[in-house]
């Protein structure tokens, strides 16, 4: 595929507008709509478009230590109502396999109960 063409599919990709698209990547603009028609029936044209695609989706998605760290903030952060704080300290735990090691190593004390009791008796104060 040439440059123009990978050039039309970004621009295209980034706008949905194939004339605007065409126009950008350097076709005149007395035909840009009738290229920009063309271009998007040209399977090399829409397998660029569909893999901008995909690699715009996977730059999305969190990966485990993204999500480890926003849980961890708001865990920390003491203007979190304290349930989420809970929950966010619930779901690390989960993630971390946690609950998985304590119950292999119990010792008969849980956790969890005890903070919801330790942050109830803040609620009082």
């Amino acid at each position: 595929m040439n440059p123009r063409k990978m050039r039309f599919a970004e621009y295209y990709r980034a706008s949905s507008n194939g004339t605007e698209s065409a126009i950008k990547a350097g076709y005149s603009k007395k035909t840009a709509y009738s290229q920009a028609n063309r271009l998007l029936k040209d399977v090399e044209v829409q397998n660029y478009i569909k893999e901008l695609e995909s690699e715009e989706k996977d730059k999305r998605i969190l990966d485990a230590r993204d999500r480890k760290i926003i849980l961890s903030d708001i865990a920390r952060d003491d203007i979190n109502d304290p349930q989420c704080r809970i929950k966010a300290i619930d779901t690390l735990n989960k993630m971390t396999g946690e609950y998985m090691q304590k119950q292999q190593n119990d010792s008969g004390e849980k956790e969890l109960p005890k903070l919801l009791e330790a942050l109830e008796d803040t609620d009082d104060i």
